[in-house]
């Protein structure tokens, strides 16, 4: 007797030639992507691939929702993912909006209401670093696998943080009249960004660090031209 043993892998059908696959295939290669001229992956998939349909649910261009086949991947915070995103066989994305996968099997979770402790209205920055207590460091790591398992279950399987050295972050700057746990207020409208230029000054809203080499390259373009 016989006995094959099949390892699961990250990607159903790893290895499975393209012709036997039961699924429509699209494939676009590197040159295809650099002669297109699009921005980013996102129009790219919007203008060349079948079934594809990105809307600016927020009014950002760049922070699209990308559609295909009635199945979404959106930028936004709590959104169900219905499209998987590997690289390299190892998936990005997650099921909830804002969980982010990271090498060496690492991953980040970050729940607000928890992790911000600490407000200023100042122009200059407090100390917060200094208010980082391993106390505090306990309380962000329970109260965030709290509150983020009652919207994903799977997350109270991964236990109490014995690590309090992986709990870190840093400061956020915004405006706004009132603070991130008001729904209404203006730290939550991220449409608003880009680059504004007078004369020979720059200024960069990134909204998010993902699409600030983007930007970086835009003022490199506007002092070179200067």
């Amino acid at each position: 007797m016989t006995v094959t043993v099949v390892g699961t892998t990250p990607i159903a059908g790893v290895g499975v030639t393209i012709d036997k696959l039961p699924a429509p295939v699209q494939v676009a290669t590197s040159g295809e992507l650099q002669a297109s001229g699009a921005l980013d992956l996102s129009a790219f998939m919007n203008a060349r691939l079948t079934g594809v349909h990105v809307n600016q649910m927020q009014g950002n261009p760049y922070q699209p929702d990308v559609s295909y086949r009635g199945y979404t991947a959106s930028p936004l915070l709590g959104t169900p993912q219905g499209v998987s995103v590997y690289m390299d066989g190892v998936r990005l994305n997650q099921p909830f909006g804002d969980v982010v996968s990271l090498p060496g099997g690492r991953f980040y979770l970050s729940w607000y209401p928890a992790c911000r402790f600490l407000s200023h209205a100042g122009i200059d920055p407090p100390d917060w670093k200094a208010q980082v207590t391993p106390e505090l460091r306990r309380s962000v790591a329970d109260e965030t696998l709290a509150r983020l398992a009652e919207i994903v279950p799977d997350v109270a399987a991964l236990g109490a943080v014995t690590d309090l050295s992986m709990v870190d972050g840093g400061a956020v700057v915004t405006w706004g009249d009132s603070d991130i746990d008001d729904p209404h207020s203006e730290a939550h409208q991220r449409f608003d960004i880009g680059v504004t230029s007078n004369g020979s000054y720059h200024s960069v809203d990134t909204g998010k660090y993902s699409v600030a080499p983007y930007f970086a390259m835009q003022v490199a373009d506007r002092i070179a031209a200067a």
